[in-house]
């Protein structure tokens, strides 16, 4: 779905609220991209405007993940795809909650071109705390 008509570009400031912490979501969900992509590695990110929240995108190339195992991927100590990549499985189940932590959300859609997209939803930093955390993607 088209969130905003607005393009934002690298270098440009987007506060949100949040701890330095939230950092430690975005590096893991890069990190997890660049291991399971293809030969290519190729990754976009995206930030959108969605009123009281920024949604940020990370899409990747590589093969996906399949509808029954999305629920599964920010479970503790879950790795779907073991075959020469190293980590616990914890990481993703780190990165939800510190999504859960400051009232937003994170959810995986398909890349149609292949691959995934990780969608981050937080709120913007401001006067009033706006809780980011609805399903409506």
């Amino acid at each position: 779905r088209h969130l905003a008509d607005h393009k934002y570009m690298a270098g440009d400031e987007y506060t949100i609220a949040a701890t330095p912490m939230v950092e430690d979501v975005f590096a893991n969900i890069v990190a997890n991209a660049i291991k399971y992509a293809a030969g290519g590695k190729k990754l976009e990110i995206d930030i959108l405007d969605q009123g009281a929240c920024w949604v940020v995108q990370i899409r990747d190339f590589g093969k996906g993940i399949s509808d029954k195992d999305k629920p599964l991927i920010f479970t503790r100590f879950t790795r779907l795809k073991k075959e020469g990549v190293e980590g616990s499985g914890l990481g993703l189940a780190i990165v939800k909650r510190l999504v859960d932590l400051h009232k937003g959300r994170i959810w995986v859609e398909d890349n149609p071109a292949g691959g995934s997209v990780f969608c981050v939803r937080l709120p913007k930093s401001g006067p009033t705390e706006v809780a980011c955390a609805d399903d409506t993607a």
